[in-house]
């Protein structure tokens, strides 16, 4: 049976330590981008439900797109 080395499990331990503060690091950062990918989508959502909804408007008045046809040519 092999002898405990207590210098190695010191260095083991020392190892971990640092493994976790790295890993610690790391998901605040991610969480960081997770939370700033959630409010980019939150607002390309609400620019395509305006987008959508002006399509909607005008297909309700098509009188409208051929005045703004007219205006831009």
């Amino acid at each position: 049976m092999p002898e405990f080395d207590l210098y190695q499990f010191e260095d083991r331990i020392d190892e971990l330590l640092v493994t976790v503060k790295r890993l610690q690091v790391e998901n605040r950062t991610l969480r960081s981008e997770v939370e700033a990918h959630i409010h980019r989508n939150a607002e390309l959502k609400e620019r395509i439900q305006s987008v959508v909804e002006r399509i909607r408007a005008l297909e309700d008045n098509p009188t409208s797109l051929a005045e703004i046809s007219e205006s831009q040519a």
